[in-house]
């Protein structure tokens, strides 16, 4: 329910107010689960329970913040619900479901594939799932800038997509495709040129940071398609084009990327390099797979 509040503002061009509501409430759930798993402040310790319970005060008191602005403040008055508890419109969630099904279900197949990949790094032994986990761990870091781009993108587009003005729409996707890139070409030069004093900041062992350093270079390399595939999906939403990306990308994370990976790592004996410079070859199969997409759509225009 706060993600829909959150995109509502979003799609409104209202994006602060919700950003510093959900940063306050990441710093409630970091002072309740202080209080709750220790027992500070006179409470009970509960430890792992605590936190549960800690993060569940703090999402409701962000969704009821999140709810009480978005009901309140003048910006959304003329698009504010008359009711808010009306009895759904089929049509148009048959609608959102149309849209909403195929992006969730490319997000999946990305979020899956990475998963996976944790687990052939865990089959490698607690070194390699320590050092797989510390690269991802950077890799996602950088991969919220982009991702944020994706979304102010398809803000973007959709308002000229619905307006049919193709020759903005044209320079939005250039334009978000170049910073894409751009900001993640920073990145991986941080990767390669910093890759072992950033290891070095998760843990002493010399084997888990030397092997997390090799994984960083190769997440360096594939910073940029990272970068490229995210805003390139970002574009093709803005358009409502959801169905083909989520199949490509499907393909190119399960049929491509994770053969490859497990290929690789072990009958290869790359061991978790390996892991990584198979999700590095489906990363780039997808990128290229939707610029061609985009080129298409642009064309067609």
């Amino acid at each position: 329910m706060t993600m829909a509040l959150k995109n509502f503002a979003d799609a409104m061009e209202q994006p602060w107010p919700a950003f510093w509501i959900g940063l306050a409430g990441i710093g409630l759930n970091v002072l309740l689960n202080w209080i709750f798993i220790f027992g500070h402040l006179g409470a009970p310790a509960w430890g792992l329970a605590g936190a549960g319970w800690a993060t569940l005060a703090a999402r409701t008191a962000t969704l009821l913040v999140m709810f009480a602005w978005v009901a309140t403040t003048p910006a959304f008055q003329e698009w504010r619900p008359v009711h808010w508890w009306n009895r759904p419109h089929g049509p148009t969630l048959k609608r959102l479901l149309a849209l909403g099904t195929p992006v969730s279900l490319g997000l999946l197949t990305e979020v899956g594939a990475f998963s996976m990949a944790g687990l052939m790094a865990g089959w490698l032994g607690t070194t390699s799932l320590a050092a797989h986990q510390i690269a991802l761990t950077c890799a996602s870091v950088t991969f919220m800038i982009p991702l944020g781009l994706s979304m102010a993108t398809t803000v973007r587009i959709g308002a000229c997509h619905g307006a049919s003005d193709h020759t903005r729409l044209r320079h939005i996707a250039i334009g978000s495709l170049a910073a894409g890139v751009g900001i993640m070409s920073l990145s991986a030069i941080g990767f390669l040129a910093l890759g072992p004093t950033i290891a070095s900041w998760f843990v002493t062992d010399s084997a888990v940071s030397g092997l997390a350093a090799r994984l960083l270079i190769i997440a360096g390399l594939f910073q940029i398609f990272d970068g490229l595939q995210v805003t390139a999906s970002g574009v093709l939403r803005g358009m409502n084009d959801v169905r083909l990306p989520a199949l490509l990308a499907g393909l190119a994370y399960w049929v491509l990327a994770l053969p490859l990976a497990w290929i690789a790592a072990f009958p290869l004996h790359w061991n978790a390099e390996g892991i990584w410079a198979g999700l590095a070859i489906g990363l780039a199969a997808v990128s290229f797979a939707l610029l061609a997409r985009i080129r298409h759509r642009l064309r067609a225009r």
